[in-house]
């Protein structure tokens, strides 16, 4: 079963320790951080990504501890795992 059939999965049957990650977004706390752990971040969530139905971004806007270098690595990483660079 991929990422994507476990999460489904999980809101049908309702099983919360079977989430595979945070649906729609990233840990905003990871692009707080900044490279090695932006890029790691990605990584881990880059299946679900790649399987498709799944949009990365952050919820309510970005919070103002992400600092701009941050967000545009981010935005460019993302840019490059989904084939827009």
């Amino acid at each position: 079963m991929n990422p994507r059939q476990r999460y489904i999965e999980t809101l049908t049957f309702g099983n919360p320790d079977r989430i595979p990650f945070m649906p729609g977004r990233p840990r905003e706390s990871t692009l707080a951080k900044g490279g090695r752990v932006i890029r790691e971040e990605l990584k881990r969530i880059e299946p679900v990504l790649k399987d498709g139905g799944y949009i990365p971004g952050c919820d309510h806007g970005v919070p103002s501890d992400i600092s701009w270098p941050n967000f545009v690595d981010y935005s460019r990483l993302l840019a490059q795992m989904t084939g827009w660079l």
